[in-house]
């Protein structure tokens, strides 16, 4: 997996049409068919962010991944991230994250 920085992939997002209101990402990313009822969209917006789903297909791959593209933001940045992961999952209808992720992201929007 290369490096990855978070501020840049939402930056090229966001030219590629993603909603500046962070409130309208979930229903950005349903409306290009990303659910978890599509995970052939899923794939598909992953390769687009230059990621390989292969990569994220484990619970550690994913951790990785989340602390390699918020290497070095602020607690209030990663709060930030948080509320919007949070709106994004609610908006796409995720249900409940698996434990351990969950409780990573707990704690990691928390770290200093």
């Amino acid at each position: 997996m290369g490096e990855f920085n978070f501020m840049e992939i939402f930056r090229q997002l966001q030219s590629s049409g993603l909603p500046s209101d962070v409130s309208k990402i979930g229903e950005f990313l349903r409306s290009s068919g990303v659910s978890p009822d599509n995970p052939e969209a899923m794939k598909e917006f992953l390769q687009r962010m230059g990621l390989d789903e292969q990569g994220v297909e484990k619970k550690e791959d994913i951790i990785s991944l989340i602390n390699q593209m918020t290497a070095g933001l602020s607690t209030e940045m990663r709060q930030q991230v948080f509320q919007i992961i949070e709106q994004i999952l609610e908006q796409l209808d995720c249900g409940e994250l698996p434990q351990e992720i969950a409780e990573f992201l707990a704690q990691w929007k928390n770290a200093e």
